[in-house]
């Protein structure tokens, strides 16, 4: 289990294998038991490349993240590397997003691959909000939409 530095409530687990980042998963159920698990072909750098984003994250100084494989359509590959792009403690609407990859009007499918993101701190989804600063959706759920939002002095209605 990793716990973000002055945000305990936030539990991170991390899925590698054959040596590739697979997963990240986040919760705020103390009751779940989260270890970074890595198969055997994983090299230590990959995961000290994690940790150390994971640590300067939690220290509000994120560093790049880990080359990252990402996976899925061109679209959403390219969603996610506009997501890569907003900086900590600021944030995007899905519009904004859609306009920036010059797709006018699939601000819902900028929220489908949003959603489909498995890497989130990594590649910070959080940051993308809905029209008029509402929080849209998460997939680790509301809650921990909004703890990482309060960690990184983000507003929302």
């Amino acid at each position: 289990m990793l716990t973000i530095a002055q945000n305990p409530k936030i539990l991170v687990h991390l899925t590698s294998t054959n040596n590739t980042l697979r997963k990240i998963e986040l919760s705020l159920n103390p009751s779940d038991v989260f270890q970074l698990t890595w198969d055997k072909n994983t090299s230590q750098k990959l995961i000290d490349e994690v940790v150390e984003f994971l640590y300067s994250y939690a220290e509000k100084k994120p560093r790049n993240p880990p080359q990252l494989k990402l996976e899925g359509t061109q679209f959403q590959i390219d969603v996610l590397h506009q997501m890569q792009k907003i900086p900590f403690s600021q944030q995007k609407s899905y519009q904004e997003l859609a306009l920036s990859l010059e797709r006018n009007g699939a601000a819902r499918a900028i929220g489908n691959a949003c959603g489909r993101n498995p890497f989130p701190l990594l590649i910070p989804c959080h940051r993308v909000l809905a029209s008029g600063g509402k929080l849209g959706g998460f997939s680790a759920g509301i809650e921990v939409k909004k703890e990482l939002l309060h960690f990184e002095g983000i507003h929302y209605k």
